[in-house]
């Protein structure tokens, strides 16, 4: 999976390659949480409504988010409902599959292989939504399941067992890197030197409209 990332960086740099590791982390999580909701140990402490609920319920959120985010673009950006009227097949697959992970939606404008198909033109705040929902899943599924297995292991005699494990690795990862994909976006939009950037032609056009003389970051009289 990382390796198909580099490549993908290396042959299309212009895409937004981080969607491949997006992939890969939503279908091995939901393969993981499947096999742990099945696990012998998940039946026998009880848990196994809880793990079932923790997988369905945050799926079905998941969908309907992304059809209301759908039906919204469509009614308001004519080029999201041509890209749609070209891509419908495709659309209908990765939203089944953004159920699994709220942000697989942003394969959709990733331009990824450089293909039409993954060259929708989302609004900024639409891509925003998409990135606090992405938050909310974790807070509503990965969190909750961690904590379920965790309590599955100290519950079973066997219960570090490798799907066990396997499961609590794997949710883990999952939110350790849904939580510093934030950190770092935040980090750029913040304080990178795009952002300082654009703060400064904010402040210089404030200055034309109000007939000030131009603003130097460098002074302090």
């Amino acid at each position: 999976m990382i390796i198909g990332y580099f490549v993908l960086r290396k042959f299309y740099p212009d895409s937004k390659n981080a969607i491949f590791l997006t992939l890969g982390f939503a279908f091995s999580k939901i393969i993981t949480h499947i096999l742990f909701a099945t696990n012998v140990q998940t039946k026998d402490v009880g848990v196994l409504p809880y793990a079932i609920a923790f997988i369905v319920a945050p799926a079905l959120f998941n969908l309907v988010s992304i059809l209301v985010i759908f039906f919204r673009e469509i009614r308001e950006e004519a080029a999201v409902e041509k890209w749609l009227e070209r891509n419908y097949t495709g659309a209908t697959i990765f939203t089944l599959l953004s159920a699994i992970h709220i942000e697989i939606f942003n394969i959709f404008d990733s331009f990824l292989f450089e293909k039409k198909a993954f060259q929708a033109r989302f609004r900024e705040k639409t891509i925003k939504l998409v990135s606090i929902l992405g938050v909310v899943g974790i807070i509503i599924q990965d969190c909750p399941l961690f904590a379920l297995q965790i309590y599955v292991v100290y519950q079973t005699k066997d219960g570090w067992n490798p799907i066990v494990v396997l499961s609590i690795v794997s949710t883990a990862i999952s939110i350790i890197f849904g939580f510093l994909k934030r950190l770092f976006m935040f980090a750029l939009v913040s304080f990178g030197a795009g952002a300082i950037q654009r703060r400064k032609t904010k402040q210089f056009n404030r200055d034309d409209l109000y007939g000030l003389e131009p603003y130097d970051p460098n002074s302090f009289s």
